[in-house]
């Protein structure tokens, strides 16, 4: 699972934190005492931490216990107890969540599909008014986006649980970019914003799923259309890296970005709360997610009002070599 893998390295390092200073203060101790310590009972600890980092259930402390080192042997067994069963409850708790998510996704899936069918059934008719059609034109707008919101939401439990299919194949990042901004031609022509993009000379072959990829590049893109400034102008580059190609998407905020990367990457978070037209704040969550599993590593950077998105993902030849 994507969370709990992080989660993990974050609570390991944190133990590693807590049980080194042990061990030197243990250390320091024997040596003001000028007590004599075996080099293998340090070598013991040294291996205990080891083995915690590494995640093992079961650490024997393999210290005598006529060792001065004995109890620092205990405290780190006792701590990599207590951690291996802190993560185990968090795993769990997490699955019990993601599992909830995904039960009430694909059970609300069912009405939708009949309300949405009953609302069509409605439109056809043909003694409604025109202000009674407006009405189910906006009824059935909301629908639609309500329904959009509970896919969203299903294939995002499903990438948290590390259950999403993923198909990769070989794909050339600019033209990825190239195909997404032709198929939303209208919508940047509406929206009245000028992209500039300037694309790698580079051919950026990379693994992954394209139909996830595209729907990264197209939140992405819808994002920075429904939040920047209006005059302003929006920049996608792409380009080679240290290796990894790299596709940056920068624009500037109409908004004032009082939130966190990690905060707009959150769920249902939106960068204007006081929007109530389109989007359910899970269009930067899809991308992030969905980048990840794709091998990518996503990455948002903010000074002032200026909101850059970053995404590398390894090239082919790398991955080959």
């Amino acid at each position: 699972m994507i969370i709990n893998r992080k989660n993990s390295i974050l609570l390991f390092n944190l133990v590693i934190l807590l049980a080194i200073p042990l061990l030197l203060e243990a250390l320091l101790i024997l040596w003001k005492c000028k007590v004599e310590i075996k080099v293998k009972d340090i070598r013991s600890l040294v291996d205990e931490i080891h083995k915690m980092k590494q995640g093992q259930k079961q650490i024997e402390n393999n210290i005598p216990k006529n060792s001065y080192l004995y109890e620092t042997g205990e405290e780190i067994k006792n701590i990599s107890i207590n951690l291996y069963n802190s993560m185990q409850q968090q795993m769990k708790n997490e699955k019990l969540k993601v599992d909830l998510i995904t039960n009430i996704s694909h059970d609300l899936k069912t009405p939708l599909t009949s309300i949405i069918g009953y609302i069509d059934l409605l439109a056809a008719k043909d003694y409604l008014s025109s202000e009674d059609r407006h009405y189910v034109k906006e009824l059935n707008k909301k629908a639609e986006n309500l329904r959009d919101m509970i896919d969203a939401v299903f294939e995002l439990s499903k990438a948290s649980s590390g259950n999403i299919k993923i198909d990769k194949t070989k794909l050339n990042l600019n033209k990825l970019i190239m195909q997404t901004m032709a198929d939303m031609e209208d919508i940047i022509a509406n929206s009245g914003f000028d992209i500039k993009t300037v694309y790698s000379k580079e051919d950026l072959e990379i693994y992954g799923d394209g139909s996830k990829l595209y729907l990264v590049c197209q939140n992405l893109i819808s994002n920075a259309l429904k939040y920047s400034l209006t005059g302003s102008r929006i920049y996608i580059r792409t380009y080679l890296e240290s290796g990894n190609a790299v596709l940056c998407i920068q624009n500037t905020s109409a908004y004032e970005i009082d939130f966190s990367p990690e905060e707009i990457t959150g769920r249902f978070v939106r960068g204007d709360e006081s929007r109530s037209d389109g989007g359910n704040g899970l269009g930067l969550a899809i991308a992030k997610t969905y980048s990840e599993v794709c091998d990518g590593e996503f990455k948002i950077d903010i000074d002032g009002d200026m909101f850059k998105v970053t995404i590398q993902f390894p090239m082919v030849e790398l991955l080959n070599s």
